[in-house]
């Protein structure tokens, strides 16, 4: 399977023994990728968007090495904030992210 599996093309790989990966919301990836080594992390990208959310937990899962997501960046339209819900509180009774009242 090729991977990652969602918007290659607007993704940064490293190295594929790390099992870190960088979500960096909306700061611009050629701010921060050219200070940090490519061995320190598999992907980066960003997350502009509550929708983008679905997409960025497909790539993880299909890279199971992966096990640690850093987040960091400007959250402009509030998607860090509901991913961080999400790994906080989880999901509602309707499938949408517990305490978030807009995913």
């Amino acid at each position: 399977m090729t991977w990652p599996i969602y918007f290659a093309p607007n993704l940064a790989l490293g190295s594929a023994d790390s099992g870190v990966a960088l979500c960096l919301l909306w700061t611009p990836q050629e701010r921060v990728l050219p200070h940090l080594s490519a061995a320190d992390y598999a992907l980066a990208g960003n997350l502009y968007s509550r929708d983008g959310i679905s997409y960025l937990l497909r790539n993880l899962l299909a890279r199971p090495t992966i096990r640690t997501l850093l987040l960091c960046g400007k959250d402009l339209t509030g998607s860090g904030a509901a991913l961080h819900a999400l790994f906080e509180r989880g999901l509602d009774e309707q499938g949408r992210i517990a305490g978030d009242g807009t995913a």
